[in-house]
């Protein structure tokens, strides 16, 4: 009985350790563009109001699951307003995107994760 309870401690351990190298890597662009891709696509099927494609294109992935979601909602709930977002919410503006990307940048530096020069190389 002993003997089985350690195995699975030590399988505790190795999934946590796997897990915490796992959330330190950098997010998959690739995989982010068409996860953006396949939600705005969501989105335009199921908009109860007008809406173009290029009016989401600035907006976060967070903002996107939130809308996914709040049209499904629309499209079942026949009392709820169809009303519009605010466009302008969540545009960024060029300077936003680079003080965002120096900072990340800078956080990837003191976590070690590589060098000032060799993450300037990489991807947004």
């Amino acid at each position: 009985m002993q003997h089985g309870l350690s195995k699975v401690r030590n399988l505790e351990d190795f999934a946590r350790d796997i897990s915490k190298k796992m959330s330190n890597l950098p997010p998959n662009v690739d995989l982010q563009k068409e996860l953006r891709k396949d939600l705005i696509e969501l989105i335009m099927r199921h908009k109860p109001y007008q809406a173009y494609e290029h009016q989401f294109k600035d907006w976060p992935l967070t903002a996107l699951k939130e809308e996914a979601n709040r049209c499904e909602r629309m499209k079942n709930d026949h009392l709820m307003r169809k009303t519009t977002r605010n466009w302008n919410k969540f545009k960024k503006f060029a300077a936003d995107v680079a003080l965002e990307y120096k900072r990340r940048r800078a956080e990837l530096v003191v976590a070690k994760y590589g060098t000032a020069k060799a993450t300037g190389r990489w991807s947004r």
